[in-house]
């Protein structure tokens, strides 16, 4: 059973109010920010959380994306000018270092993988895998139940964004078929990650439990380029843990079986850096239609 007094935040740069009462109106041009410590395992979060349009009867649906330092931003910019009822929210680091965020996303959206599948440039360290199980946890007996508390939600309308990492964890979450999201936004998903066991999964899992529709989105970016400073050894090794299924090949395995709405689309002149923000957006229009 989720808990909703397991959390006692600190709020951080808040301006506005909670509980929804910023969004009577016209569209809200405010957000909070939240600094917590997880209950799971101590570790640091910041949750950003914004309601746009008024209440619906229903309850408003809900758009939670992870990676919300970088994807809440051009996802509640584009709820607020389709103005339409909706809360998104972000799950973040408040971090500011990128190698900090690199290796925390490394470490929660993860399973645990051996070292040599994990790439990196050569003599650099290898960070830390393993924490998908952690993080899980934390989205399910804390963020999920706090956004229950401060807004009223549709429980039958509750979208999981994610890139990259992210999107693997995305598509973790909906074969798992546990926790409260009903649907489900993979950009670019990391297919490859640990020998492609996510593939592996895809090709095995049988479709939803749950009663209804479940939608699954995916969007993959068409350009790769290569990292700066980074030798061509390292290059196509990198490329070579990569190799093999990806988006598109999940997309096509998924519209196989029942009780899935299944939408693809792909992006040739983005990058994988760069489709974030437009998958981020194009995740707020998925949610609405749902």
């Amino acid at each position: 059973m989720l808990r909703r007094d397991v959390l006692s935040m600190v709020i951080a740069g808040v301006v506005g109010c909670a509980g929804g009462r910023t969004a009577r109106g016209a569209p809200s041009m405010i957000h909070e920010a939240e600094d917590f410590s997880s209950p799971v395992d101590g570790t640091s979060h910041r949750l950003l959380h914004a309601a746009v349009g008024p209440r619906p009867a229903g309850g408003y649906p809900l758009l939670l994306l992870l990676d919300g330092d970088t994807t809440f931003d051009p996802a509640i910019s584009h709820a607020r000018s389709l103005n339409r009822p909706i809360v998104v929210a972000g799950l973040g680091y408040g971090e500011i270092e990128r190698d900090v965020i690199v290796a925390r996303r490394y470490y929660d959206l993860t399973t645990k993988a051996p070292d040599d599948a994990i790439p990196r440039a050569a003599g650099s360290p290898v960070p830390r895998t393993g924490g998908r199980d952690a993080y899980v946890a934390l989205l399910q007996e804390t963020v999920a139940p706090r956004l229950s508390h401060l807004y009223p939600i549709d429980p039958t309308r509750m979208t999981l964004f994610g890139h990259s990492l992210g999107g693997a964890f995305c598509l973790h979450q909906l074969y798992d078929g546990e926790g409260p999201f009903t649907d489900f936004a993979a950009a670019d998903p990391s297919i490859w990650w640990n020998g492609g066991e996510l593939w592996q999964r895809t090709l095995a899992w049988t479709g939803p439990a749950r009663q209804g529709t479940t939608t699954v989105s995916i969007t993959t970016s068409g350009r790769r380029g290569q990292r700066p400073g980074q030798s061509a050894v390292d290059a196509r090794r990198t490329a070579d843990l990569r190799a093999g299924p990806g988006g598109r090949a999940v997309a096509e395995q998924l519209t196989k079986l029942p009780h899935l709405a299944v939408s693809y689309a792909d992006f040739p002149e983005e990058t994988h850096g760069s489709l974030k923000p437009v998958a981020a957006r194009g995740a707020v229009e998925s949610t609405l239609i749902r």
